[in-house]
């Protein structure tokens, strides 16, 4: 869920792979879109349904009820994870979102 390749943290997953895919979808005579996800993809699943309208139908399976702030996993000084500063979970147009839009 990382912008990068081989990255495993949670950082500022850029929201514009989800309109890109909705995109390509309504371009493939899709209709109704819909999109699912379980805890940290969970509030992935809810915070594009507020950004993107074309999204139908949304079930986030135990997400949390505000965006975190963005984190690393792998092993550093012991832990498995770990905060990175400035970052959240999702960023859009480049800059991290810290809540659901009050317009785009």
């Amino acid at each position: 869920m990382s912008p990068a390749k081989k990255d495993y943290g949670h950082h500022n997953y850029p929201l514009e792979r989800i309109e890109k895919a909705i995109d390509w979808l309504k371009s493939h005579v899709n209709q109704k879109i819909g999109i699912v996800g379980a805890s940290t993809i969970g509030t992935l699943a809810l915070t594009a349904a507020s950004y993107f309208k074309d999204l139908t139908l949304t079930i986030g399976l135990t997400p949390s009820d505000f965006i975190w702030q963005g984190f690393m996993q792998g092993n550093k000084d012991g832990c498995k994870e770990w905060p990175v500063e400035g970052e959240s979970l999702f960023s859009y147009r480049g800059e991290p979102r810290t809540s659901s839009p009050t317009s785009i």
